[in-house]
């Protein structure tokens, strides 16, 4: 059997791919069957499903400083994008998550990596969950611990489980939620009563309360506990 793919034109003029397929008719071969069939449909469809990866990939190489691809049943590791110290430590060790990796993690966050990074342990929560997120702080190359923010997502429902990890940098980040925590403290340690309400979530939590607050929750659904407190303590005109 032989196949050729070409562009053919339609009665409306539109060109369109096709295929023809040529086989031995008989056994003794001195016939051929020849077979034509559109595929446009169908080559529309791949061409679509490849540039909806390529684009994936290149979202995720923007986003992410690494992207590793894992196959968690022989603990093999494909870098598709890296930092290429840790690229090297992968390629020297297999067992790079449990083991490699490890003297790089920050001693306060060494058993969060230990829990979430565990190949045996990694497997069984992605196929509960099929994803997994957690934050730590890693030696960089220039000798300082950052920050890094990592995903593990699961790509393939195989038996041979595979999975996508994605790590990027969250210096700033944190820096952010430093600078947020440290502001708050000194506007609470002015003020009589402080709350934090989240306007999307609808929920809060009270910063600093007097004994007038009582029984009054201090932190979950605004709505209901302002309202207590109102109750409880605005005159009533």
């Amino acid at each position: 059997e032989y196949n050729v793919y070409f562009r053919m034109a339609e009665h409306s003029g539109e060109y369109r791919w096709k295929s023809m397929t040529f086989s031995y008719f008989r056994q003794d071969r001195n016939m051929i069957f020849m077979a034509l069939r559109d595929i446009q449909t169908i080559r529309n469809a791949k061409f679509k499903e490849r540039i909806a990866n390529e684009t994936l990939e290149v979202a995720l190489n923007r986003i992410y400083d690494e992207v590793l691809y894992v196959d968690l049943k022989k603990n093999k590791i494909v870098y598709r994008k890296s930092n290429n110290k840790y690229q090297r430590i992968a390629n020297s060790n297999k067992m790079f998550f449990e083991q490699s990796a490890l003297p790089y993690i920050h001693s306060a966050d060494k058993q969060l990596y230990r829990k979430n990074m565990n190949c045996e342990r990694l497997t069984k929560r992605l196929a509960e969950k099929g994803s997994i997120h957690f934050q730590c702080r890693r030696k960089g190359e220039d000798g300082l611990y950052h920050w890094v923010s990592t995903t593990v997502v699961r790509t393939d429902y195989s038996d041979g489980i595979a999975a996508m990890v994605l790590v990027r940098t969250i210096d700033n980040q944190k820096q952010m939620e430093q600078d947020k925590e440290e502001f708050t403290m000194g506007i609470t340690a002015l003020l009589d009563e402080c709350i934090t309400l989240n306007v999307t979530e609808g929920t809060f939590v009270a910063r600093k309360t007097n004994e007038t607050w009582g029984d009054v929750a201090r932190e979950g659904l605004f709505e209901p506990a302002n309202k207590a407190y109102c109750d409880k303590t605005v005159h009533p005109e």
